[in-house]
């Protein structure tokens, strides 16, 4: 976007040449409202992608004449990456820092190029550690599991960007965690699972500390949630469980994590909200058929095992529904229809092993799907909010397709059928676009 100070710069010359204003009061407007470096994103980019291409340049020339050094040199060679990031952290902290700015433009401009300075740096630094470490992991020889490699770099990780706030790094942490998780396979996975579900809620306060814009934020929110939604299905997979009950604990957790943790409305909050109405969308449509219910249908003391497989899976179903009792504790708002989906799928799978026939549990799932689409539409109407209507008419629109995908009807009759819901999505779009629009 260009600087509409640039604008006022480009006329004063003309306005110093007709005599409207001295060439005085031109020098104090061009200080005053100064020209912001619109450049500075794709310098910080094209400044990371450079570094990349040294440091690969550097592996391929090293690469193949690396065993013809000796040792020593090899150890100086190796903490090349380190030193070479280091110094540009260091120049990268010293242009953050000095100057004295006068206006409030100069300190926007200067903020947004320490910002974004900051952030290759701490990227740098990553990247830099990790390739001297597997330089001198290889000129000494030094052997261990691949395990503790991948947890060293969630430390790492971690650390950068609790002291370089870096979003970057930040947003990759529960990526490194995941493949932490999946890393030391057999003979069992529960202790991994555990391990990095713990890394993930000690990792979950930098989420909130300070602001690092809309952005980034969403950003890190979504890799956050969505490994957390991963763990969740694996623990339920490794205990030979159905992830209906996972699924759901973790629509509980997340909505409750939601309402605890951030504020209302904030970018956070609603890419949050967005996973969980995703998940429970999804969740609330298949529990309209058979085979969810029949493969889930588990007693409660078969749903838990001795094994940390069984733990992990406990923690998992446990631990959500106590932070959604604390929200309530704390009077938090939480939306009602979220809670009853999840719960619904929880008691109707220990139901389903008591007996309780399927159909029933089914229709339980189309009522309340039926219920939280008739409340969004409401809500979406009454305050003509486009995303809360469009989610409620896909709640009735699946239970539609549901219904009809399921019977025996003539080709004219289910065309029709969806058809007309298709019109009616569009019509009261329109019809609600029309009235709150400006």
């Amino acid at each position: 976007m260009t600087d509409p100070h640039r604008w006022l710069h480009q006329q004063l010359r003309f306005l110093v040449d007709d005599g409207i204003v001295s060439a005085e009061q031109a020098q104090i407007l061009r200080e005053r409202y100064a020209i912001r470096e619109e450049k500075t994103r794709h310098t910080a980019i094209l400044t990371g992608v450079g570094v990349c291409l040294v440091g690969v340049g550097a592996v391929v020339l090293f690469g193949l004449t690396w065993d013809t050094f000796s040792r020593p040199l090899r150890t100086v060679f190796a903490l090349g990456p380190v030193a070479l990031a280091l110094a540009y952290d260091a120049w990268a902290w010293r242009r953050s820092g000095s100057g004295t700015v006068a206006h409030e433009s100069q300190r926007t401009s200067r903020a947004a190029r320490s910002s974004l300075h900051s952030e290759a740096a701490a990227v740098g630094l990553f990247f830099g550690t990790i390739a001297s470490a597997l330089l001198l992991r290889s000129t000494w020889d030094i052997r261990h599991p691949e395990v503790v490699g991948v947890f060293l770099c969630c430390a790492l990780a971690l650390a950068l960007a609790w002291v370089r706030f870096s979003s970057a790094l930040l947003a990759a942490f529960p990526l490194l965690v995941l493949v932490l998780a999946v890393t030391d396979s057999p003979p069992s996975m529960g202790p991994a699972t555990i391990a990095a579900a713990v890394l993930l809620a000690c990792a979950s306060p930098a989420i909130v500390a300070g602001t690092r814009g809309g952005l980034a934020n969403r950003w890190v929110t979504a890799c956050f949630a969505g490994t957390t939604l991963v763990l969740s299905l694996k623990a339920a997979l490794e205990a030979q469980r159905s992830p209906v009950l996972a699924t759901a604990s973790w629509i509980v957790g997340a909505h409750a994590a939601g309402a605890l943790v951030f504020a209302p409305g904030s970018p956070a909050q609603q890419t949050l909200s967005g996973f969980v109405y995703a998940a429970g969308l999804a969740l609330i449509l298949a529990l309209g058929f058979p085979q969810p219910w029949s493969l889930s249908a588990v007693g409660i003391s078969q749903v838990f095992s001795d094994s940390a497989e069984g733990l992990a899976l406990a923690l998992t179903l446990g631990i959500p529904w106590v932070m959604i009792g604390l929200a309530y504790a704390q009077r938090r708002p939480t939306d009602n229809a979220v809670i009853a989906v999840s719960l619904l799928a929880t008691v109707g799978t220990l139901a389903t092993y008591t007996g309780t026939s399927i159909d029933v549990l089914r229709i339980a799932a189309v009522l309340v799907a039926a219920l939280w689409g008739a409340d969004r539409l409401r809500d979406g109407v009454r305050n003509g909010v486009l995303r809360e209507l469009n989610f409620g008419l896909v709640l009735v629109l699946g239970l539609v397709l549901l219904h009809v995908a399921r019977t025996s009807v003539e080709p004219l009759v289910m065309g029709g059928s969806l058809i007309g819901a298709g019109v009616a999505f569009l019509l009261v779009n329109r019809s609600v676009s029309g009235r709150h629009s400006p």
